[in-house]
């Protein structure tokens, strides 16, 4: 860093008596004169500052092992996500319990899905919704029969068909 002060100290150096040599030779546009060795300097200052900059960050190499090694965190598990889990559980445990507790969640996931990505109601065009869902999805969100249990495929099945809504 020290070295790379000194080369910059020598250029301004040489920008000055570079600017003196044509002040004193009496050139008709020292204004001009002026304003390229104020922009020499001012180059020369931005470099020192970039190098000062540069100086105190760690190579790429070191930001790119940080990167890489970097411990991955465990999923947290929110609330929510155990919530769902319980409903699961009473879903499957009791066909009873999955229309009141779950078909309103996979509705509003297939609504949300729907509407973002086909602007499709469900309740305005429920053909066009079974089309895109399947029967598996549809069986739970379909507006005019509850369910009575989880549909053939299980659970992982019915989270497959959302994703792929």
């Amino acid at each position: 860093m020290r070295r790379l002060a000194l080369r910059l100290a020598g250029l301004a150096l040489a920008a000055t008596a570079a600017l003196l040599l044509v002040v004193d030779l009496g050139a008709r546009r020292r204004g001009l004169a002026v304003e390229v060795y104020l922009d020499v300097l001012l180059g020369l200052l931005l470099v020192g500052f970039v190098a000062a900059i540069r100086a105190r960050l760690p190579a790429a190499r070191e930001l790119h092992r940080l990167r890489v090694s970097r411990p991955v965190r465990k999923e947290v598990r929110t609330q929510q996500l155990e919530w769902l889990e319980r409903q699961v559980g009473d879903a499957v445990d009791s066909g009873y319990e999955l229309p009141f507790r779950f078909r309103s969640f996979v509705r509003n996931i297939a609504a949300a899905a729907l509407v973002r990505r086909h602007g499709v109601l469900i309740d305005r065009d429920p053909e066009r919704a079974e089309a895109i869902v399947g029967p598996r999805v549809w069986e739970l969100i379909r507006p005019d029969d509850p369910v009575t249990g989880l549909p053939p495929g299980g659970f992982r099945a019915l989270v497959d068909d959302l994703e792929a809504i």
